[in-house]
């Protein structure tokens, strides 16, 4: 009879202990802890993303308050506001942003104050491409057309005439868009959306950030001072536009 042969060693290395932790034996049924919640960073929480509603990668917001900051309120997740802290690196990035949107808001201003000579309601807009092109421009023509539906965003949407689609495209206006406008910016599937002031007159725009559009809101004191020197000289005539009675 032959000799046995040895058993081959393995080279496997031998399992680790496991640790042992306190408590009960994990084999004995009992009542589990409940987990804590990790506490928020301080400042505002950040937006859910990537998707329409959030902010691009590149604007994420920190938890810290610099850079384009969204509005910790319910239901504003798409809403966001230009802000940046003196000395941090980010402030030269958003200084860029801001002027950039300042110089978009500008044009639509400048269209308020074309359609106040004219006898009009002084709102301006325009709609610009992702490249900063104006595409269209307008201001609110209720007065010089008798046109009760010619508000601005949709004079300056009709004055960039057909497109194919609105991907990366900016509607600028002075005032909160109303209703009847943030309709078309929704059935267009316009982006973003940039407000020059809402103090004066709340329209849509939370819907329109709650749909998943970017809404950035500048609070201009220009757009304001301008809308509520007119409204102070001509009250029915606001009415009449915004339907109140």
């Amino acid at each position: 009879a032959q000799p046995a042969r040895p058993a081959r060693r393995s080279s496997a290395p031998p399992p680790r202990p496991r640790p042992h932790l306190p408590g009960p034996d994990p084999g004995t049924p009992g009542p589990t802890a409940p987990l804590r919640a990790r506490p928020h960073p301080p400042g505002p929480p950040p937006l859910s993303g990537p998707g329409p509603g959030s902010l691009d990668p590149a604007r994420r917001v920190p938890p810290y308050p610099h850079a384009l900051t969204a509005l910790p309120a319910t239901g504003r997740s798409g809403l966001i506001t230009s802000h940046a802290l003196p000395g941090r690196p980010e402030a030269r990035r958003v200084a860029v942003v801001r002027d950039r949107e300042r110089k978009m808001l500008a044009t639509a201003v400048a269209e308020a104050r074309a359609g106040l000579a004219e006898g009009g309601i002084p709102i301006g807009a325009a709609l610009y491409d992702f490249d900063g092109t104006v595409l269209g421009r307008g201001h609110n023509r209720r007065v010089q057309d008798g046109d009760p539906s010619a508000h601005a965003e949709t004079t300056a949407f009709r004055a960039a005439g057909r497109r194919r689609d609105y991907r990366g495209t900016t509607m600028v206006t002075t005032l909160s868009p109303c209703w009847f406008c943030c309709g078309l910016i929704r059935q267009f599937g316009i982006p973003r959306v940039l407000i020059g002031e809402t103090r004066t007159f709340h329209g849509g725009h939370d819907w329109l950030a709650q749909s998943g559009i970017r809404i950035v809101l500048l609070d201009d004191a220009e757009c304001r001072t301008l809308l509520r020197e007119f409204i102070a000289a001509r009250p029915a005539l606001w009415n009449e536009d915004i339907g109140h009675e």
